[in-house]
This record gives C-alpha cells, sequence and structure tokens, in this order.
C-alpha cells in the first residue's frame, strides 16, 4: 500500500496466489492493511479551497461540500483524529465518542494590506496589494472540544496544521481522558536495498580534431563491468518509484590508425592506443510496471557522474602527433529491465555520448556503450 491521495476504490485478496478483486466507496465501510492503516468511510463537510497564492480567495471562512470519502485515520480513541488528502488538498478532521468526522479549520485567504503590513514580507502578494492571511479556528476547536488538564495553551498556539503536531495533542487528550488509544503509523516507510551488479559493456569511441587531421576510430569494445547499487524505494504510488547510486567499474582498452601528411607531403600512418577507465556513478530515478506479485519491469534515466582512473591518448611512434591526458565529462544513462522476486534483475542499459578530452580546445571525442547488466539483490 502507497498510497499519496486517500483512495476511493482497492483491490484485494483472499488468499496470496488468488484471484485480485476491487471494492469500492459504495461497498465498503472501513477496511484496514496489516493493521498498520485504516479508513473509515464518512459522509463529511469539506473545504476544498487552494493554498496556492495565485488561487486564494478573499473569503476567510471555509465553502464546504458535502462528499462521502475514506479517510484515514491517525489516532483513535475516545477523540478521533483522521486525514484527508487529494493532490494539494490536505485535510484534517476530529470526532469524539465516534460521531461523525468534523473538518478542523485550516485556510489561507486575501485581506487588503494594512499600513502596518511590512511588504517586504512573503506573505504580501505583489502588485496586488493583498496580505495572505490564516484562518486558524483549528486551534480554537481543540482548545473547545479537547481540552484537558495536559493541554498548555502556550503549546497550542505552537500547534501546527501538520499530522505530526495534530497527533501529538490527540494522543495527550486521549491519555488525560482514557489512557487507551491506537496510534496507525502506517507501514510505507521508504526501503532501502543493495544489489551487486555485473554487466556485459559493448562501447565505441571516435576522436577528431577541428584544427588537424587528428581523427581516429577506435571502433567497439567488449568489457565486464562491476557495479553496486544502493536504491531507496520511495514511500508512495505503491512503490513504483525510486531513486538510486550506482557506482561502477568500467574500462576501455583499444587503438586506431591515424592518417596524416608529413613534411614531405606524403600520405603517412600511425598507431593511436586509448587507455581509460573509470568509476562510473548513476544517479537517477527509477519506475517499476507490476506484472504479478513476484514479477516486475522497469525503466530508468539517470546522469551519470565519471570518476577516471586511465585516460590515455598517446602514439608510441609519434608522440608529436598523439599524446593526451584526458579529462572526461558526465553523459545520461537510460535502461529498461526485468527484476523477479525483488532479487534478480536484467537489464538493457544505454549511455549517450561523453566527452573523454574536455580539458582540449580542438580535440573532441564521442564515446558511447550499450550494456546488458545482471543484478542479485541481497539487501
Amino acid at each position: 500500500m502507497g498510497w499519496k491521495n486517500n483512495p476511493t476504490s482497492f483491490k484485494y485478496k483472499l488468499a496470496k496466489e488468488g484471484k485480485a478483486q476491487t471494492l469500492n466507496i459504495q461497498q465498503v465501510n472501513e477496511f484496514s492493511i496489516d493493521r498498520h492503516t485504516k479508513f473509515i468511510k464518512a459522509t463529511i463537510n469539506i473545504d476544498r479551497s487552494s493554498e496556492h497564492t495565485n488561487k486564494l480567495t478573499k473569503t476567510k471562512d471555509p465553502v464546504y461540500k458535502e462528499e462521502t470519502v475514506f479517510l484515514k485515520l491517525l489516532v483513535e480513541g475516545k477523540a478521533n483524529l483522521y486525514s484527508f488528502k487529494d493532490g494539494e488538498i490536505i485535510r484534517y478532521f476530529y470526532s469524539l465518542d465516534n460521531s461523525t468526522p468534523i473538518m478542523l479549520i485550516y485556510k489561507k485567504y486575501l485581506r487588503p494590506v494594512s499600513d502596518n503590513d511590512n511588504l517586504d514580507s512573503p506573505k504580501y502578494v505583489q502588485g496586488g496589494n493583498f496580505y495572505v492571511q490564516e484562518n486558524n479556528e483549528y486551534k480554537q476547536q481543540i482548545w473547545e472540544n479537547l481540552n484537558c488538564d495536559d493541554l498548555d495553551l502556550e503549546e497550542l498556539r505552537h500547534t501546527e496544521y501538520r499530522e505530526k503536531s495534530l497527533i501529538k495533542v490527540f494522543k495527550e487528550y486521549n491519555t488525560c481522558k482514557t489512557n487507551t488509544y491506537t496510534v496507525y503509523k502506517g507501514n510505507n516507510k521508504a526501503k532501502l536495498h543493495l544489489s551487486a551488479k555485473i554487466g556485459l559493456q559493448s562501447a565505441s569511441l571516435k576522436m577528431s580534431n577541428s584544427q588537424a587531421p587528428r581523427d581516429v576510430d577506435f571502433g567497439n569494445n567488449t568489457n565486464i563491468t562491476f557495479g553496486l547499487e544502493t536504491e531507496l524505494v520511495l514511500p508512495f504510488n505503491h512503490n513504483k518509484w525510486s531513486v538510486y547510486l550506482e557506482p561502477t567499474y568500467q574500462s576501455y582498452k583499444s587503438e586506431g590508425l591515424l592518417y596524416y601528411t608529413n613534411y614531405f607531403l606524403q600520405n603517412k600512418s600511425t598507431n593511436v592506443e586509448v587507455e581509460y577507465a573509470s568509476i562510473e556513478i548513476p544517479f537517477g530515478v527509477k519506475y517499476y510496471s507490476f506484472l504479478s506479485e513476484k514479477s516486475k519491469l522497469f525503466l530508468n534515466a539517470a546522469y551519470v557522474f565519471d570518476v577516471e582512473l586511465t585516460n590515455k591518448f598517446y602514439s608510441e611512434e609519434r608522440s608529436d602527433l598523439v599524446d593526451l591526458e584526458g579529462k572526461s565529462k558526465g553523459n545520461f544513462s537510460f535502461g529498461i529491465g526485468y527484476k523477479y522476486n525483488n532479487r534478480y534483475s536484467i537489464e538493457f542499459r544505454y549511455q549517450t555520448s561523453q566527452e573523454l578530452l574536455d580539458e582540449y580546445v580542438f580535440y573532441n571525442t564521442d564515446y558511447k556503450s550499450l550494456s546488458l547488466c545482471l543484478g542479485y539483490t541481497f539487501l
């Protein structure tokens, strides 16, 4: 489970290998997931006013609309706390003794600028002569309905319209009244995975010079790559998104012919060798598409930082023509792959053109690669 927004329907299985079935909000009053997350159906009055400055109204009071929704239960006890999220809209609700949930009121709105306003404040709307004001009526609601010996007025003044801050208040109230309550923390934390990678890379390299005949085609070279991927699976949208970092050792060694004309106007050639090795560090995002409980496809895209170990272009016969110590630039990587049982993966990866002689003004290189990578996730 990794919903960013409150659901209107959900899929479930009666058995692990059974067929997935779908239930919607008309069919269910409440449901829970692994006792970490609980949703209840409620018909509530909700204000969906935007909090974006360019969409704010001049109305302080909430504009209610009756809706039937699934509310996410955050704290359950004598006083319940709920949340509702839909895109940019985040609202919190409360109920006492399982009564109908009521929205905790918080709203941004615009009011005319007064003489005492600081026009350098971020709350000042440039060119509009308006000031952003906040209706924090939720604090008054808490004070009037959740007042207990443990509730401190100064603490309430600093209570923000945020999940963590509100949960603290509701925990204190339930502790004061009955000392019996449940906090639903959810089971949607980010997950960290480590994977060992080995790959077969086919790379090609061309060198050119805009001021002199120094063009060399070094051709294709196949080598083995070794890497270690650190992946952080993000806790929303059903764990379909992740960010990753994958330091990988790769090398390229080849030679090619450089054709030139000597001082006697004779056409000659000399052998040019290249030795290049580096630790590539792709940093990017990955998207998963689930085929079944154990199988999933993925796409990834990354910017590749290059930490070079060796980068030499030279001719033993004519060092006066070519004798270069290069400095490489980064490039981009795109991949598509398949992962089984969250353990084994295979990936086809393409890396865009990379410059290996960045410090030389007249030299240009075109280093590209295709890779087939196998992975094993051990954590």
